[in-house]
This record gives C-alpha cells, sequence and structure tokens, in this order.
C-alpha cells in the first residue's frame, strides 16, 4: 500500500493530459501550415465553393474585332441554351439575328451600349453584361452567365458592379426587362428589384417581348453594397 493509484486507474489519470497534447499539436500544424502559405481547412473550403474568389469586368470595345467575335458566340450559347425553352426556338432565332450577332454587337456599342466581359481571376469566362443611360436610370440591357456558374453567388456580384457604375454616372436606379415567365424574375426580387410595369413590345416577324420592367431605386446616400441586399 504505497498510496499510488492502481494500474487500471492510469489511463483516466492522463486522459485530459493525452487530449491537451492533441489539441496543441493541431494548432501547431495548422499554424506551420499558414506560415508556408497552403491553406488550413476552413481556407480550402472557401476556395472550393469560390469564396473571395476575384471577379474582373472587361469592356469591350467597337474595334475589338475578335473580342465581339467572342462575345457574339458566348451571348448565343448562353442565350440559346437559356431561352429556347422558354420562347422557343424560332423567337430565339429571330431575337439572336437582332441582338447578338457580331455586327449586331458593334452597333450596339458604337451606339452606347457597353459590353463587359465577366471573368474570374484567372481569365476564365463566366458570363457577361451590358449597361447603358437611359434617362435618369442605367438600363441593365445583358445580364448572363453560363449554366454552370449559376446559384454560385456571382450574380449579386455582378450586380454590386451594375450599382456602382449606376452612382458614378448619376443616376437613381436601375431598370431591366424581363420575360414574364422567366424563373430569373425572382433572382432579380432577391436582389432588390420590384416591378415598375409591365410591357409588350413588338420585334418583328410576328414576334413580342411580353416583360416585366424590373427597378431598383438607389437612395441618395446608400453605399454601393446596401443597393444590392
Amino acid at each position: 500500500m504505497n498510496g499510488l493509484p492502481a494500474p487500471r486507474h492510469l489511463s483516466a489519470l492522463f486522459r485530459p493530459l493525452r487530449e491537451r497534447l492533441r489539441r496543441a499539436c493541431f494548432c501547431a500544424t495548422l499554424k506551420s501550415l499558414v506560415r508556408q502559405g497552403m491553406p488550413g481547412p476552413q481556407e480550402e473550403s472557401s476556395r472550393t465553393r469560390g469564396k473571395g474568389a476575384a471577379m474582373v469586368f472587361t469592356e469591350l470595345s467597337a474595334g475589338d474585332a475578335r473580342g465581339i467575335a467572342a462575345m457574339s458566340a458566348m451571348a448565343t450559347s448562353i442565350v440559346r441554351e437559356f431561352f429556347d425553352p422558354l420562347i422557343g426556338r424560332a423567337q430565339n432565332d429571330h431575337m439572336l439575328a437582332m441582338f447578338q450577332t457580331e455586327r449586331a454587337i458593334r452597333e450596339q456599342i458604337e451606339g452606347g451600349l457597353r459590353y463587359f466581359f465577366v471573368r474570374d481571376g484567372g481569365g476564365r469566362d463566366l458570363g457577361f453584361l451590358a449597361i447603358r443611360p437611359k434617362g435618369d436610370v442605367l438600363y441593365l440591357s445583358k445580364f448572363y452567365l453560363y449554366k454552370a456558374e449559376r446559384g454560385r453567388g456571382h450574380a449579386r456580384r455582378m450586380m454590386d458592379f451594375v450599382i456602382a457604375e449606376a452612382r458614378e454616372a448619376h443616376c437613381t436606379g436601375v431598370e431591366l426587362n424581363v420575360n414574364k415567365n422567366n424563373d430569373a424574375c425572382r433572382v432579380y426580387e432577391h436582389l432588390g428589384f420590384r416591378i415598375a410595369r409591365a410591357e409588350k413590345k413588338d420585334i418583328g416577324g410576328g414576334f413580342f417581348m411580353d416583360d416585366y420592367v424590373y427597378r431598383l431605386d438607389l437612395t441618395p446616400g446608400e453605399t454601393e453594397e446596401g443597393g444590392a441586399s
């Protein structure tokens, strides 16, 4: 009887010490990874989901023939995938011929429409947008993402860019047209837009654009980020 704990009690006695040692080793390893520039567990998860990744907006000029060709090809691909099931192939063909050929894009730019490639930090195309002043508002004419890029938070960051451009131009709001049957209506409503009016426009060939006009009011003194929240 020497007063020492029985062997079967030793494991329980040292269990808290072993736990503290494991935690200390994990923290030291994590700090070492950070010092080496390697992502820790949370950083790796965020990077995989694309949070915090750069988004680059590159404006297209009327004299950039190669860029216009690339924009036309991108627009045709995205618009055909999205709108063929919504409005039918025939009307979509008509609208693509009106708005998204190389000649049409060049003429739109010369007329004041500003086209932007939307890319990630590595230069990969995500989609495109186009804007122009229209009275006291900034009109958002094009706002598209490739199918694989939708639902990943890109739309809000694109809209932040549009709102910043609207503020720089001293516009009171942003307006856009959306087909009444387009599920994107919910996306714009989530971004703060509200229906301002309905609009039906004859575009020739026996076709009509039957839209809602959505508006986002920009309150004086509101921050750029606040305008899209």
